[in-house]
């Protein structure tokens, strides 16, 4: 996901200006629920993966890990919803002052609303790869992730003509839905 933000900023830096602040700025609250919620499940379900892939108790590890996913999911939707409805208050009330002026904080929304589409299946990878960490496989991840962030520049280019800064928020989330179904 990092490295398909390094991409998005780049084209983002030939758009016009604020593009790249604009979506700076909607990817801090993105990460919000992303930080909180999906790392934080992964993160707490993965040496319990681990532990029962040792083990080779392979019911336990699917049961564990259909929790942690059902878990991602009854968490994940509803904030992806959150975030698109109140995507336009919540940028108002968080950084709408100063220079950061009413244009600026209906551009940072939509970009906002075009990463939430994204939320779901982000949080789907941030668990389905420490299950496969836990069954040491490295591999079958970094492959995956290689074809999600070429998907998100061929998008991105593609994308960014059609939509500008929108459409690299919107490649972002499809990236991340391709590394979600590899």
């Amino acid at each position: 996901y990092q490295l398909n933000v390094i991409v998005i900023r780049f084209f983002a830096s030939f758009l016009e200006t604020g593009a790249v602040s604009y979506l700076w700025y909607a990817d801090r609250l993105f990460e919000f629920p992303m930080g909180v919620f999906a790392i934080a499940l992964a993160t707490a379900i993965q040496p319990t993966l681990s532990d029962f892939a040792a083990e080779q108790d392979w019911n336990k590890f699917r049961e564990t890990l259909n929790f942690g996913l059902r878990q991602n999911f009854l968490i994940t939707i509803p904030a992806m919803a959150g975030l698109i409805v109140l995507a336009h208050p919540l940028v108002r009330v968080l950084l709408q002052r100063g220079v950061f002026d009413p244009v600026a904080a209906q551009a940072t929304a939509r970009a906002l609303v075009a990463f939430a589409v994204g939320l779901p299946f982000l949080g789907f990878v941030r668990l389905i790869v420490p299950a496969f960490y836990a069954l040491k496989d490295s591999k079958a991840p970094v492959a995956v992730a290689t074809i999600a962030v070429a998907a998100n520049v061929g998008l991105s280019w593609w994308w960014v003509q059609i939509w500008g800064y929108i459409g690299l928020a919107l490649a972002i989330s499809a990236a991340s839905l391709v590394n979600a179904v590899g």
